[in-house]
């Protein structure tokens, strides 16, 4: 990082050699991303402890490799130091700088390094500007989105970064406990990290022994209760996972979401939640639904802009009961207080049921925005609630008391999916 302290530029690159070859051209102010490129998702924590040394950097030249991984960090590292400062690098038909510098010499290398290219003006593409991305999904498929690891779940339902999820549902129904549990797989199958604005489980302390539950398996308190190892072991898994937040003067969504900003350039996260709407401080101008809808906007932009996904709950006003039985409708998404704006500007809706009765709960996702995340058929999935860990499980299976730190969950549902050679 030396090279990085004094100078106005930087180049990235993916691998030692390639640096070594822009050294070789004269060119010092290069450093190497330590662990290579990932074609699903990259973790990025190294920049985390030197964000700091980008500041006053004025250029950022990302010299990644051309290859399908090599692009995705290339997206990854705009989005950390932003698009306005970084540029493209294109070694045409090599792979990366030492190829080209093998196959041709240091003074065409020099060439093709000084040729930048920018990222597209925010808003306007152009066919060519996605063309790499456009071959990218021809190879490998529509993106698919990442699974908690629960058949019936997976098969109905997978989350993508960029978009909204809307989750409802009647008070004490388990809103919150099911998307922290789901959260929690992703974290462990994916290494999804977020933030937490969720002003539902106050104290902070408490959110941490309901996630320390799903995590070990066992109760806070009680018989059979977390072993202080094991409390110990989820304070220090968690430390770098997930933030929590609270802000000090208002609590609207613009703070929220300014929060969120800057732990995506300080960490990478993936994912934020709002739980709930109603917990922001909402300032209406205007009508409420026009309120709602501009604001419901603004969370998507910023979603797509930043690729992260926000889980958002919301609670419903008409809550209807069948006259015979007594017992409460399922609600869906027209029915969260304010707006139907709720189901037409969410990318993924989901209602938790619970049937005290029965002792289950009844997942419904009543919004796919794209049919290849998931399946309306049947559209639901319904789980055992084991009031022990906070954990769901399918019907069929037995409870799951394992250790999550030591055993980890492992996908099981696998979508078939055809590759296909240009």
């Amino acid at each position: 990082m030396d090279c990085v302290k004094n100078s106005e530029s930087v180049y990235i690159v993916e691998g030692e050699i390639d640096a070594l070859s822009l050294i070789e051209c004269g060119i010092e102010n290069v450093v190497s991303v330590p662990n290579g490129a990932n074609k699903n998702s990259n973790n990025m924590q190294y920049i985390d402890n030197c964000i700091e040394y980008f500041d006053n950097i004025k250029n950022i030249y990302l010299a990644t490799d051309s290859d399908v991984a090599g692009r995705n960090l290339q997206e990854d590292l705009s989005l950390r130091f932003g698009k306005d400062k970084c540029f493209k690098i294109d070694f045409k038909d090599c792979k990366d700088a030492n190829e080209f510098l093998t196959k041709y010499n240091k003074i065409e290398l020099l060439e093709c390094l000084n040729t930048k290219i920018p990222f597209p003006i925010e808003g306007v593409f152009t066919i060519s500007d996605i063309s790499d991305e456009i071959d990218d999904m021809y190879i490998n498929g529509l993106e698919k989105g990442l699974r908690i690891g629960i058949d019936s779940h997976d098969k109905c339902c997978s989350f993508v970064k960029g978009y909204i999820t809307t989750i409802t549902g009647i008070p004490s129904h388990g809103k919150s406990e099911y998307m922290d549990f789901i959260l929690m797989r992703l974290n462990l199958l994916h290494g999804w990290k977020g933030a937490f604005y969720s002003p539902e489980n106050r104290p902070l302390k408490l959110h941490f022994s309901k996630m320390a539950e799903k995590l070990i398996g066992k109760r806070w308190d009680g018989m059979n209760r977390i072993k202080v190892e094991e409390k110990d072991d989820v304070k220090n898994y968690l430390n770098e996972k997930v933030w929590f937040i609270k802000p000090s003067n208002d609590f609207t969504l613009t703070t929220i979401l300014d929060s969120v900003k800057q732990l995506i350039k300080q960490y990478g996260i993936d994912y934020f939640v709002i739980d709930a709407w109603n917990k922001l401080d909402h300032k209406y101008v205007e009508s409420e639904t026009k309120y709602i809808g501009e604001s419901l906007d603004l969370l998507s932009n910023f979603c797509d802009a930043n690729k992260v996904h926000c889980f958002l709950v919301a609670h419903p006003t008409k809550i209807k009961k069948d006259k015979q039985t007594g017992i409460y409708e399922i609600p869906t998404l027209y029915d969260i207080a304010g707006s139907a704006n709720f189901f037409n500007k969410t990318d993924i809706g989901i209602c938790v049921y619970r049937n005290f009765d029965l002792k289950e709960t009844t997942v419904y996702f009543q919004k796919l925005k794209f049919k290849h995340w998931g399946s309306n058929d049947p559209g639901y999935a319904r789980f055992k609630y084991d009031l022990s860990s906070g954990r769901y499980y399918d019907q069929n299976d037995g409870i799951d008391a394992s250790n999550w730190l030591k055993h980890k969950p492992q996908l099981s549902f696998i979508e078939p999916q055809k590759v296909f050679d240009l």
